[in-house]
């Protein structure tokens, strides 16, 4: 005989939320308070255009806490380590979505790994979607991800 265990969904929000944020805490330690400024800012734009892309497309608003988390750990890698490593602004812009899928894919195994799924999103039925919906590779997604690219190009410029 065993117990079994389950947390109730506002238990699960806080540990998902508190091992998110320990994992945040090490990284800007790391980084410095000016990065993790600047990243909060980019990351509350990115939920901001999701919620917007979103219901423009389907109709309703959505994005999701673990995702606004993700977004704080991976946007200086997106963008500030690229920055650093590609000086063409448009090789940077034409690259970015391949940083994104890439992304996508690192952070479907963390949370899947982590939590069992992936809270954030899905492609699985979409025409393109690779590794069990993790990413979608299509040229739809390819135009939206180099906007994406060229968004990001500008908030660094200001």
């Amino acid at each position: 005989m065993y117990f079994q265990f389950k947390l109730n969904p506002d238990t699960e929000f806080v540990l998902e939320s508190i091992s998110l944020l320990c994992v945040q805490q090490i990284f800007y330690y790391w980084l410095g308070i000016q990065i993790f400024y600047k990243t909060f800012f980019e990351s509350c734009v990115f939920a901001t255009l999701e919620s917007l892309l979103y219901k423009w497309e389907d109709g309703y608003f959505f994005t999701t806490y673990q995702q606004f988390f993700c977004n704080l750990l991976a946007l200086p890698l997106m963008i500030d380590f690229v920055h650093y490593m590609i000086d063409d602004i448009w090789l940077r812009i034409l690259l970015f979505p391949f940083s994104v899928w890439t992304y996508e894919y690192v952070t479907t195994i963390w949370l899947r790994s982590i939590f069992g799924k992936n809270p954030c999103w899905t492609y699985l039925g979409k025409d393109g979607s690779l590794f069990e919906g993790a990413i979608c590779v299509n040229s739809h997604y390819y135009v939206r991800w180099m906007a994406l690219g060229a968004l990001a190009e500008c908030w660094g410029i200001v």
